[in-house]
């Protein structure tokens, strides 16, 4: 997905820390891809059964607060990969937070990925 983002997008992104209160945090793909303030942030995930939703969508919330934290006019938005197509909606409810941007479905496949990443990217609004 990272790569995508990278191939896709007019912009530089790349992988990125942020740090709260003394933990670093990694951010999939960040931009800029440099220095200060990051602007997007998107964070991947893969969700393998129905049981782990509450446990990962729980991991993501809580980074997205922190990085709402460092930086609060920024964007964080999460692609996650959930095999289970019909019960989507159960992971989008999950992540429904104000610290969370967008939420985006990706599957194993490159177009999958390909239309996952073009619905992100189209949706930022970068100056």
């Amino acid at each position: 997905v990272t790569n995508e983002i990278k191939r896709r997008s007019r912009r530089s992104f790349r992988k990125r820390m942020f740090e709260l209160d003394g933990e670093k945090f990694e951010i999939d793909a960040a931009y800029p891809d440099s220095g200060e303030p990051i602007v997007v942030a998107v964070d991947v995930k893969r969700i393998e059964s129905p049981r782990d939703i509450h446990k990962r969508a729980d991991e993501i919330i809580n980074k997205a607060a922190k990085f709402k934290n460092v930086y609060p006019d920024a964007c964080f938005y999460t692609v996650v990969y959930y095999p289970f197509q019909n019960q989507h909606h159960n992971v989008t409810n999950r992540l429904s937070s104000d610290f969370i941007d967008g939420v985006y479905f990706a599957g194993e496949t490159e177009s999958s990925i390909a239309a996952a990443v073009d619905l992100l990217i189209g949706g930022l609004t970068l100056n």
